[in-house]
């Protein structure tokens, strides 16, 4: 296991967020949002889109720009209950993408009401040469997480978002794969526009990354807005939304959330786009009310 506070040949004065302990408010809390069905849509896509590289046979650069603390024990009440545990209630049969993913979740999770954090979930795709960075600015929190992961795994205190753009911006090992998992506590509203734009720059400094950025959906207002930075941005990616509870329906957990996949895959796209109307019907909390929404930006 390596920790480090201090990522070498990063620059971590660049300005970006900054998702400090006191940043935080007290009612974010990981352990009760874990498990959720934002969690479902963003893993199940995350594991299709790791399975995909490791075909392309490539040394992987992978980066977990906000990992948390690697995994979580479930209370009796949370979140979770209209996440995995609303799925593993309505299991669908033979969905490639579903069955990877709960491969991977359900023994802990069946055995001691477990869910594993994206760290976890990428470490078993990891190959000789491979190297997974995860970045985590909560004391605490980076703490738990040097404690569950191992092996090569690189565990740092420090601001994922200006560790992504440092890295897009070094010159790229010849015949790796950059990829990197974005999914901030989106706590701010200032984050709405520094992020995507974090994002924007670091693909222009690297525009054959895979970049994966997840953000939740109680309403379009700030969403629109951010979709329209990338589209003028002209950058090649797909907007996948996925809502289980209607957007008039205000409530204090998700309706929905999305998942905007820079170079995305055309096997990815199509094998997830099956996979959200399996856990749309499984996770939908009014009914059977779900929808997905799939768009292209950029060329």
């Amino acid at each position: 296991m390596v920790v480090k506070r201090i990522f070498s040949r990063i620059d971590m004065t660049a300005k970006s967020p900054s998702y400090a302990k006191e940043s935080l408010p007290n009612e974010y809390l990981h352990s009760f949002h874990a498990g959720n069905v934002g969690d479902v849509w963003k893993h199940v896509v995350l594991l299709s889109v790791l399975q995909r590289l490791t075909e392309l046979s490539k040394p992987l650069r992978i980066l977990d720009c906000f990992a948390g603390a690697g995994g979580y024990h479930l209370q009796g009440t949370g979140e979770w209950t209209e996440g995995i545990g609303a799925l593993l209630r309505n299991v669908p049969s033979g969905d490639v993408s579903i069955d990877r993913y709960l491969d991977i979740v359900r023994p802990r999770f069946e055995k001691e009401r477990y869910y594993p954090g994206s760290p976890l979930l990428i470490q078993p795709y990891l190959q000789p040469g491979d190297q997974l960075q995860c970045f985590e600015t909560h004391e605490e929190t980076c703490s738990a997480l040097s404690r569950v992961v191992a092996g090569s795994t690189q565990v740092f205190g420090t601001d994922g978002l200006a560790g992504l753009r440092s890295v897009c911006e070094i010159e790229p090992k010849e015949g790796s794969q950059l990829f990197a998992l974005i999914d901030p506590p989106w706590v701010r509203k200032e984050d709405w526009q520094a992020v995507p734009k974090a994002l924007i720059e670091s693909w222009k400094a690297c525009p054959q990354a895979v970049l994966l950025l997840w953000y939740p959906i109680k309403s379009y207002t700030r969403i629109n807005t951010m979709i329209k930075m990338f589209q003028e941005s002209r950058v090649p990616a797909v907007v996948m939304d996925l809502l289980t509870t209607p957007l008039e329906h205000q409530r204090n957990r998700l309706n929905g959330s999305g998942l905007l996949l820079v170079n995305a895959d055309e096997e990815v796209i199509a094998e997830v786009s099956q996979a959200a109307t399996w856990i749309g019907r499984a996770c939908a909390t009014q009914g059977k009310y779900w929808s997905a929404r799939l768009t292209e930006l950029g060329s």
